[in-house]
Protein backbone atom coordinates (compact mmCIF):
# COMPACT_ATOMS: atom_id res chain seq x y z
CA UNK A 1 0.00 0.00 0.00
CA UNK A 2 1.32 3.28 -0.41
CA UNK A 3 -0.25 7.29 0.52
CA UNK A 4 0.50 9.34 -1.84
CA UNK A 5 0.64 13.22 -1.61
CA UNK A 6 0.74 16.33 -3.77
CA UNK A 7 3.01 16.51 -6.81
CA UNK A 8 4.19 13.01 -6.88
CA UNK A 9 5.04 12.87 -3.22
CA UNK A 10 5.02 9.84 -1.26
CA UNK A 11 3.57 9.87 2.56
CA UNK A 12 3.91 6.22 3.36
CA UNK A 13 4.89 2.68 1.74
CA UNK A 14 4.71 -0.91 2.94
CA UNK A 15 4.91 -3.52 0.68
CA UNK A 16 5.29 -6.06 3.01
CA UNK A 17 8.84 -7.15 2.38
CA UNK A 18 9.91 -7.33 5.55
CA UNK A 19 7.27 -9.97 6.70
CA UNK A 20 6.40 -11.83 2.99
CA UNK A 21 3.65 -14.29 2.81
CA UNK A 22 5.27 -18.13 2.02
CA UNK A 23 3.81 -21.21 1.22
CA UNK A 24 0.34 -22.20 1.39
CA UNK A 25 -1.74 -20.83 3.88
CA UNK A 26 -5.63 -20.80 4.41
CA UNK A 27 -7.24 -17.53 4.87
CA UNK A 28 -5.60 -14.97 6.90
CA UNK A 29 -5.87 -12.18 7.36
CA UNK A 30 -2.92 -9.39 6.76
CA UNK A 31 -2.86 -6.19 7.91
CA UNK A 32 -1.32 -2.88 6.78
CA UNK A 33 -0.94 0.67 8.43
CA UNK A 34 0.10 3.59 7.03
CA UNK A 35 -0.97 7.40 8.39
CA UNK A 36 -3.07 9.10 6.04
CA UNK A 37 -2.28 12.92 6.50
CA UNK A 38 -5.42 15.14 5.13
CA UNK A 39 -3.64 16.55 2.64
CA UNK A 40 -3.00 12.67 0.79
CA UNK A 41 -4.27 12.98 -3.01
CA UNK A 42 -4.44 8.45 -3.33
CA UNK A 43 -3.59 5.29 -1.74
CA UNK A 44 -2.56 3.01 -3.85
CA UNK A 45 -2.88 -0.89 -3.09
CA UNK A 46 -2.13 -4.19 -4.72
CA UNK A 47 -1.37 -7.77 -4.89
CA UNK A 48 2.46 -8.71 -6.06
CA UNK A 49 2.76 -12.73 -6.66
CA UNK A 50 6.74 -13.73 -6.89
CA UNK A 51 6.86 -16.86 -8.98
CA UNK A 52 4.41 -19.19 -9.08
CA UNK A 53 0.87 -19.97 -7.29
CA UNK A 54 -2.52 -18.11 -6.66
CA UNK A 55 -3.44 -15.25 -4.66
CA UNK A 56 -7.07 -15.13 -3.26
CA UNK A 57 -8.31 -11.77 -2.24
CA UNK A 58 -11.46 -11.38 0.01
CA UNK A 59 -13.19 -8.54 1.96
CA UNK A 60 -10.35 -5.92 2.27
CA UNK A 61 -11.24 -2.77 4.30
CA UNK A 62 -9.98 0.42 5.13
CA UNK A 63 -10.22 1.09 8.63
CA UNK A 64 -9.33 4.89 11.03
CA UNK A 65 -7.47 3.52 13.78
CA UNK A 66 -6.21 5.07 17.10
CA UNK A 67 -2.74 7.17 16.69
CA UNK A 68 -1.19 4.61 19.43
CA UNK A 69 -1.37 2.31 16.35
CA UNK A 70 1.93 1.87 15.26
CA UNK A 71 2.15 1.94 11.41
CA UNK A 72 3.98 -0.76 9.55
CA UNK A 73 6.00 0.70 7.48
CA UNK A 74 9.65 -0.71 7.55
CA UNK A 75 11.45 1.70 10.17
CA UNK A 76 14.58 3.19 8.96
CA UNK A 77 13.30 3.13 5.13
CA UNK A 78 14.07 6.38 3.25
CA UNK A 79 14.39 6.62 -0.43
CA UNK A 80 17.23 8.82 -1.71
CA UNK A 81 16.78 12.39 -3.06
CA UNK A 82 17.69 11.26 -6.54
CA UNK A 83 18.55 7.56 -8.42
CA UNK A 84 21.67 5.92 -7.66
CA UNK A 85 23.92 3.34 -9.23
CA UNK A 86 22.44 3.48 -12.02
CA UNK A 87 25.43 1.55 -13.93
CA UNK A 88 25.21 -1.18 -11.55
CA UNK A 89 28.89 -0.76 -10.34
CA UNK A 90 27.98 -0.68 -6.62
CA UNK A 91 26.92 -4.19 -4.56
CA UNK A 92 24.07 -4.15 -2.27
CA UNK A 93 25.75 -6.41 0.45
CA UNK A 94 23.01 -5.25 2.97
Amino acid sequence: MRVDGPDGSSFGFDNMQDRPIRGGTGWTAYQVVLDVPEDSVQIAYGILLSGEGQVWVDEIQFDTVDQNVLTTEPRGMKYPDQPVNLKFEELDVA
